[in-house]
């Protein structure tokens, strides 16, 4: 039963931030403020340093540094308007911040590969759904298979904090139970 509890509290949690897919972002536009960008096209990456916040239509992303790594050139993706090819990597580095309607996702580093469909978070990962938490060193979101896998670090373990919501029916059943 403590297996099956632990299954859904990853579940519910880690859920919806699958959210966070492809799809939303060749279908909407991403704001991303920072102090300072540079963009290395020999390199087809674009940084951003100092307060970044970058913004979709269903996220927020804050982090000290962030790097999109392209798939080609910027201004060759201009030339062709196909704006869903240009982005192959997003990763979030320093006090990363993910906010997605009622989730929170906090770690050190986060990377998103579009084209492997993988979401990892990296270093003191905490996500938070109301009161139900999760924590660990290390997550990884498969967007595939839907799988989803938290690790422990050599000095913590894995940790769940779970509320489950009592309905109706519970609190009436709970008058037979010895006082």
């Amino acid at each position: 039963m403590r297996k099956i509890i632990i299954i859904f509290v990853v579940i519910f949690c880690i859920i919806n931030f699958r959210n966070f897919t492809y799809a939303q972002l060749k279908n909407s536009s991403i704001s991303i403020d920072a102090d300072k960008a540079i963009y290395l096209q020999a390199k087809n990456k674009i940084k951003f340093f100092g307060k970044v916040l970058a913004q979709g239509k269903e996220f927020k992303i804050r982090c000290d540094e962030m790097e999109l790594i392209l798939k080609k050139n910027i201004n060759e993706s201009v030339k062709t308007k196909n704006n869903k090819d240009v982005i192959k990597k997003i990763i979030a580095i320093g006090n990363v911040h993910i906010m997605m309607q009622d989730k929170e996702g906090f770690c050190k580093r986060a990377e998103y590969d579009l084209k492997k469909e993988k979401i990892v978070l990296i270093d003191d990962v905490r996500l938070v759904q109301g009161k139900n938490e999760i924590q660990g060193n290390k997550l990884i979101i498969d967007l595939k298979t839907n799988k989803s896998e938290i690790f422990s670090s050599k000095t913590s373990r894995v940790k769940i904090i779970f509320f489950p919501e009592k309905s109706s029916q519970d609190l009436s059943n709970n008058s037979s139970l010895p006082k």
